[in-house]
């Protein structure tokens, strides 16, 4: 071939996904501008009976094109821009895929991933980030646990904490909470609301013991599953943290707590 090196240029069409005698049948497509198959292949240097295959395949990839001439098929190569928008679709695949196989990843290995929200601009991204977390969560692992704070408690914190819209759908969860003695209201039915994720998220009611106010915290912590989520309300700032052994050890010591509280 004239315009190429076959030795250097073969091996970027190769990366992508072609065969050697694929990537030698387009080079030799683009070549010749058009051709016979007897053509292709004797331009590339391959026996004229090893490219019927390759002519379909590289026909199914969108990378020739038959026209006819006479009684003749010919073939002439497809814009390079499609070789573009095969790796286009290759990483569009690798990226939905991702966050799976990395969240695999850090349990097998237990890596953390870490998600870090600032500012009051992004606690919705927080929130909307925890409701997709809790959602994906199925029985028997639908256990949510959390040292939490009263729903009065968050909304007295500013008006973008009532900036929300519950969800229609209720997620089939058991939430645990802890909260300070002092969040418990008179009125049962307000009760109910807490802690501020049941009604944000249209949760089942929650079950809830109390701690002493000497305990009492300014935060919060949600365990789903693996996943830790750290919430300071007076500075709207968030994390996300997922790491099995981490999250194990706050299970831990939740469970310790939980199991001493009447």
């Amino acid at each position: 071939m004239e315009s190429f090196d076959t030795s250097n240029d073969v091996k970027p069409l190769t990366e992508l996904g072609l065969s050697e005698l694929e990537a030698l049948t387009y080079l030799s497509a683009l070549d010749l501008g058009q051709g016979s198959i007897s053509d292709l292949a004797s331009n590339a240097g391959i026996e004229r009976t090893a490219m019927y295959y390759h002519i379909d395949r590289l026909l199914e990839l969108g990378l020739l094109q038959p026209f006819s001439s006479g009684k003749r098929t010919l073939y002439k190569p497809s814009d390079p821009k499609k070789l573009k928008e095969m790796l286009t679709h290759k990483t569009d695949l690798l990226t939905d895929i991702f966050p799976k196989i990395d969240r695999q990843y850090s349990i097998a290995t237990s890596r953390s991933i870490s998600e870090y929200y600032n500012g009051a601009e992004n606690y919705q991204r927080f929130y909307a980030r925890n409701y997709q977390l809790i959602a994906e969560m199925e029985p028997p692992n639908n256990t949510l646990y959390i040292l939490g704070s009263s729903f009065r408690k968050v909304a007295s914190a500013g008006p973008a904490f009532l900036d929300f819209k519950i969800p229609e759908k209720q997620v089939n969860v058991v939430s645990k909470c802890i909260l300070p003695l002092s969040s418990k209201s008179k009125n049962p039915s307000e009760n109910l609301d807490d802690p501020y994720v049941v009604k944000r998220f249209n949760l089942p009611p929650a079950e809830i013991k109390y701690i002493a106010d000497k305990y009492a915290y300014p935060g919060a912590v949600m365990i789903i599953n693996d996943v830790i989520c750290l919430i300071d309300y007076r500075n709207f700032n968030y994390s996300i943290i997922e790491n099995v052994n981490v999250a194990k050890t706050w299970k831990m010591f939740f469970s310790f707590i939980w199991d001493n509280l009447k």
